[in-house]
C-alpha cells in the first residue's frame, strides 16, 4: 500500500540513508534498495544521508535529526516538488524614523 501511494499521489519522496548502519542494514543495501526504488517511481525522490553529526557520504547532503542540522534545508528541497508550493518571501526590514 505504501509504494502504491508513492506511484499514485506523491509529489516527491525522500529517501533517507543511514551511513553509521544503525538502521540495521549496510549502506550497500540501502543503496541497493534506493535503486530498485528509483526504477519503481515516476517523483522526483530527494536523497539525504542522516546522522551528519556521525558521518556524511559525499555525493548526497546530510542532515542531522538529532542536532537539527540541515533538516531545513531537505524540507525545503522536498517542497520544491509540492504542486502549487511557493517559497515565504523572506520578511524585509522595517524602516524606522529618525
Amino acid at each position: 500500500q505504501a509504494l502504491s501511494a508513492i506511484v499514485n499521489i506523491a509529489d516527491a519522496l525522500l529517501f533517507i540513508l543511514d551511513p553509521s548502519a544503525h538502521c540495521g542494514y549496510p549502506l550497500e543495501e540501502q543503496l541497493r534498495l534506493l535503486e530498485e526504488v528509483k526504477g519503481l517511481v515516476q517523483v522526483p525522490i530527494v536523497v539525504v544521508a542522516n546522522k551528519a553529526d556521525l558521518t556524511s557520504i559525499p555525493e548526497y547532503p546530510s542532515m542531522s535529526t538529532g542536532s537539527g542540522e540541515g533538516v531545513q534545508e531537505i524540507l525545503d528541497a522536498l517542497l520544491v516538488h509540492k504542486d502549487g508550493w511557493k517559497p515565504k518571501k523572506a520578511k524585509e526590514p522595517e524602516e524606522t524614523q529618525v
